[in-house]
């Protein structure tokens, strides 16, 4: 599992910013998931993967669990890169915590989990700052 930085607010598809803003803000958010993930030294399963995230957001505030979704693609965009796969790989899972984190968190864990592992069979499981499970 790995936890990754909540996004930055410009990257919410419900954000009134100017373009070069939100895409400064992308590649910034994109470059610290892909360090992080290169720190967990995660290793991939072979076949399909198991993007599982749990979103857990930095105040009480409403959130809707797609625009959490939407404002990771850059961080899903560093995790693949970092982990040197097509993100299109990914089949993803989610959810949203009740409770806040002072800070925020993308979640509590970022990992993958191959599709033999759903089955039964045991992979081996890497870390992100986030909670996702590859």
């Amino acid at each position: 599992m790995i936890e990754l930085p909540w996004p930055p607010r410009e990257l919410n598809p419900n954000s009134r910013v100017h373009w070069a803003i939100k895409s400064k803000m992308a590649k910034r958010y994109k470059g610290e998931c892909h360090l992080l993930t290169i720190h967990s030294r995660m290793t991939v399963p072979e076949g399909p993967l198991v993007l599982d995230i749990e979103f857990v957001p930095p105040s009480r505030n409403r959130r809707d669990d797609d625009n959490c979704l939407a404002a990771f693609k850059s961080g899903r965009d560093g995790i693949a890169a970092a982990l040197g796969i097509d993100d299109s790989r990914f089949s993803t899972k989610f959810k949203l915590a009740k409770d806040p984190v002072k800070g925020g968190l993308q979640s509590r864990g970022v990992g993958v989990i191959g599709q033999r592992e759903q089955r039964g069979e045991r992979l081996q499981e890497g870390r992100v700052s986030h909670s996702a499970l590859f």
